[in-house]
């Protein structure tokens, strides 16, 4: 009796022992286990500028058909951010003859080339020996930049309801700027609730391309029967890029007491755009 309670306490030892080596060894494999690595993301990968590299310039002989020129290859390398769109590459290439003397081309590809056939004038014994290439990118990136500009507009019965400015033969008229506030008729009476508001925006500078506009207006409506006290209401709206005008509508039409004087408008136009921008690689050497 003595002899097998001896050895079940013997087998219990042992199994509690193969327990406890089996947890250690489970602990072990946890704790080596791999960590998860996260890779940061890079911002660069989705915007910025285009990464453009030369990789190529070399002289490919006479041009068949044409033994009067000769054709030089450059190609290019893109590396084009998501958010970027390319317009053009300018492919610009100086060339020194073995006798001193020059010859230049500049002509443009779409964004898709990468590679440029070039033509130079063939001189025969008198070979190209140096060049200089640069391949110039035109593009624009998803990030926008802004201005604001104001205006300040009467509206009353004399005038129809209607305000604007002259764009035309003023010494500032190539700023962007609110050119009108007209009030809108319903029924052949002012409703005094929709407001259409125009601007103007100076074409002429290179580069931008305007996205959206968003337009607020303030307005302060002047009754005879509340000489003091105006009624302010405001609205904003938004446009496309190519907009020049967008309606502004009132939560409900003004109540005042007696003949409505005035409404004086103040509008407010923010304006998104992006730029149009240029980057250049170069790459020099001996044909």
């Amino acid at each position: 009796m003595r002899y097998q309670l001896l050895i079940r306490i013997v087998s219990l030892t042992i199994a509690l022992a193969a327990l406890a080596a089996a947890a250690a060894a489970q602990a072990r494999t946890d704790v080596q286990l791999p960590k998860k690595e996260v890779t940061p993301v890079d911002p660069q990968v989705a915007v910025g500028p285009p990464k453009v590299q030369i990789t190529e310039v070399r002289n490919a002989g006479v041009l068949p058909g044409d033994p009067q020129k000769l054709r030089i290859i450059v190609k290019w390398s893109a590396a084009i951010p998501s958010t970027t769109t390319v317009s053009q590459f300018t492919v610009s290439l100086n060339v020194t003859y073995s006798d001193g003397s020059a010859a230049s081309t500049s002509p443009s590809f779409p964004a898709s080339a990468r590679e440029a056939v070039l033509r130079i004038p063939n001189k025969g014994g008198i070979v190209p020996n140096t060049f200089r290439a640069l391949v110039e990118t035109d593009f624009t990136t998803i990030l926008t930049q802004s201005e604001t500009f104001s205006g300040s507009f009467s509206l009353s019965k004399a005038n129809g309801f209607a305000d604007s400015i002259s764009v035309q033969n003023r010494p500032e008229a190539e700023s962007d700027r609110v050119t009108a506030v007209k009030a809108l008729r319903q029924n052949g009476a002012f409703n005094l609730t929709d407001y259409d508001v125009f601007w103007f925006i100076n074409q002429r500078r290179a580069g931008l391309t305007f996205t959206s506009f968003k337009v607020k207006g303030d307005f302060a409506f002047h009754f005879s029967g509340t000489p003091g006290a105006d009624i302010n209401q405001s609205a904003s709206a938004t446009a496309s890029g190519e907009a020049r005008q967008a309606r502004l509508t009132l939560s409900s039409p003004p109540k005042g007491t007696g003949n409505l004087l005035r409404i004086d408008a103040a509008i407010t136009v923010d304006a998104f755009f992006t730029v149009r921008q240029r980057a250049i690689t170069e790459r020099t050497g001996s044909f």
